[in-house]
C-alpha cells in the first residue's frame, strides 16, 4: 500500500522546512520535520524511502535534501549519521565535529538551544564525553541529563563551569584517547566514594535547582543530572591525576 502511495523518492520540498541542529540524530530531525508539516514520522519516512522502509536508518541523504530544501552538504555537516553518504565526506572539514556511535552517546540538546529549533520539545544530538555543559546558557547537558528538565542551571556554580574548561585543556594536552578512559575511571571511583556510607560527601552536595517537569511529583529527589554535575569538579581533579604521566613510572613493577 505504501509503495502505491509513494512510488518514487521525493521530487519536491515539503511545504515547511526546519534547519537541522549541529550533530542532531537523524531520527530527531525527522520528528521535527514531520511535526512542522503535521504528518507522522512514519509517513515522512515512507515518503523519503518510496514506501520501502520504516526506519530512519534507511533514509538517504539525497531524498532528505530534496524534501527538506537544504543542500546535501549542509545536511551532511549537521547530521552525523547521514554524513558518510555525501560523495565528498572524506574531504569535509570535520575538526570538532562529533561522530555517531560508540563511544559517543545520544542525549537531549540544551533546552534553551533547542528552543531556537521549533516545534519539537527536545532535540537529540550526539555527544562526546567532554561535552558536558552548554557554555552559552550554562546548563548541564552531560551524564544523567536524559531529559531536558534534568539539565540544572550552573550560573551559581562557576567551579562546575571551570571544570569544563579544565576538561578541554586536558584533551588538548594529552589527547582524547588518554583522557576518555581516565575520565571514565574517575567517574567510577568517585561514584564508589560518594555512595559509600553516608552518601554524597558534603563537598559535592551543591544545590542545583531544576525546572519543574509537569506530571512528575518526585522532582524533590536529586536526579542523575544534578548529581553528576555536582561531582564534576572533583571528578575532573581525579581525571587530571589519572591522565598525568608523572605517576606511571612509580606504578611500574620494580620501581623504587
Amino acid at each position: 500500500m505504501t509503495r502505491q502511495l509513494f512510488p518514487a523518492e521525493p521530487r519536491w520540498a515539503l511545504p515547511r522546512t526546519r534547519r537541522p541542529a549541529r550533530d542532531e540524530t537523524t531520527g530527531s530531525y525527522l520528528l521535527r520535520l514531520a511535526a512542522a508539516n503535521r504528518i507522522t514520522s512514519t509517513d515522512l519516512i515512507h515518503y523519503l524511502t518510496a514506501g520501502t522502509a520504516l526506519s530512519a536508518g534507511k533514509v538517504s541523504l539525497r531524498a532528505l535534501a530534496v524534501a527538506s530544501g537544504h543542500p546535501p552538504l549542509a545536511l551532511a555537516y549537521a547530521l552525523p549519521q547521514l554524513r558518510p553518504q555525501h560523495p565528498g565526506h572524506q574531504s569535509m572539514a570535520l575538526a570538532g565535529r562529533t561522530l555517531p556511535g560508540k563511544p559517543n552517546t545520544v542525549r537531549p540538546a540544551c533546552r534553551r538551544c533547542a528552543a531556537a529549533h521549533p516545534p519539537a520539545d527536545r532535540i537529540d544530538i550526539w555527544y562526546r564525553h567532554e561535552q558536558t555543559i552548554c557554555r552559552r546558557h550554562q546548563l548541564w547537558t552531560g551524564t544523567g541529563a536524559d531529559h531536558p528538565a534534568d539539565q540544572p542551571h550552573l550560573a551559581g556554580h562557576p567551579e562546575i563551569v571551570r571544570a569544563q574548561a579544565r576538561h578541554l585543556r586536558l584533551i588538548r594536552r594529552h589527547g582524547r584517547h588518554v583522557v576518555r578512559p581516565a575520565y571514565d575511571t574517575a567517574c567510577l571511583v568517585w561514584e564508589a566514594i560518594a555512595y559509600r556510607g553516608r552518601g554524597m560527601p558534603p563537598l559535592t552536595a551543591r544545590h542545583l535547582p531544576l525546572p519543574a517537569r509537569p506530571g512528575h511529583p518526585d522532582r524533590a529527589a536529586r536526579p542523575p543530572g544534578s548529581v553528576h554535575a555536582a561531582a564534576y569538579p572533583e571528578v575532573m581533579t581525579l581525571t587530571e591525576l589519572l591522565a598525568s604521566p608523572r605517576w606511571r613510572p612509580a606504578a611500574m613493577p620494580g620501581s623504587a
